[in-house]
């Protein structure tokens, strides 16, 4: 009885692609062509992540080898931020679609795995916090869910380290500079971290101010290496 619901629905509801709405099979959530996100170049910039033009001094962009101007160690990101997977990441992030969060798990574990990242090393993971009134607007955080299912998968102990001081309104429209100084000094870490390793997990990298501001509240607290991991990297047109 049950099959033969599920096929009626199937003829008069078929299942379509969440990007572009072709019709697909029941098990998927996308296309095939809708699944090609467009991964990372092979060479970026060892700490943002940016991509590089050439081989350059430890393997740094222009401005990260003139500034530091982060705070967290590195950046780890399979995809470009762009269509169809930002659109993904914007029905996962703000639109109740959190059963994606397997899908896009898989794919950061694939790539984390693939890419020989000695996660192991790591003592904790953590995730990006929302301020308390933004969490009761939305319901959940995309974030937190990431860094749960990762933390079951790859066995690393998943901790909440962070606190949001501030309701700070969408980011979206803002560029680097704004972003900055409106994040600046808006996290901070809720417990010592002397020597510790770790992991901590966004949707996706922007600018890059917010896990810098979440890696400073963490170092702060002691914390020596902080390691951004995402499912997405916002990349410059014009490679450093």
């Amino acid at each position: 009885m049950l099959k033969t619901l599920e096929a009626a629905l199937d003829i008069f509801f078929p299942p379509t692609c969440l990007n572009c709405g072709k019709k697909i099979s029941p098990s998927e959530f996308l296309c095939p062509a809708c699944q090609d996100f467009e991964r990372m170049p092979a060479l970026v910039c060892q700490k943002c992540a940016q991509p590089l033009k050439t081989v350059q001094g430890a393997n740094l962009c222009s401005l990260c080898r003139r500034k530091n101007i982060y705070f967290f160690d590195r950046i780890i990101a399979p995809f470009v931020y762009k269509n169809p997977l930002s659109q993904i990441l914007k029905l996962f992030k703000y639109y109740h679609y959190a059963y994606l969060g397997d899908f896009l798990k898989d794919k950061l574990a694939d790539f984390i795995l693939q890419a020989g990242f000695n996660y192991k090393e790591y003592d904790f993971i953590t995730y990006v916090p929302m301020h308390k009134t933004k969490l009761r607007e939305r319901e959940y955080n995309q974030s937190k869910i990431l860094a749960s299912k990762l933390s079951k998968d790859l066995k690393i102990e998943l901790k909440e380290l962070l606190k949001a001081k501030a309701y700070l309104k969408s980011q979206v429209t803002k560029n680097k500079r704004q972003r900055k100084e409106e994040i600046k000094d808006n996290f901070s870490a809720l417990e010592n971290l002397k020597d510790t390793r770790i992991i901590l997990v966004d949707d996706v990298v922007t600018t890059g101010s917010t896990v810098s501001e979440c890696a400073r509240a963490l170092k702060e607290k002691g914390a020596k290496e902080v390691a951004v991991w995402a499912i997405a990297r916002n990349i410059n047109e014009n490679p450093a």
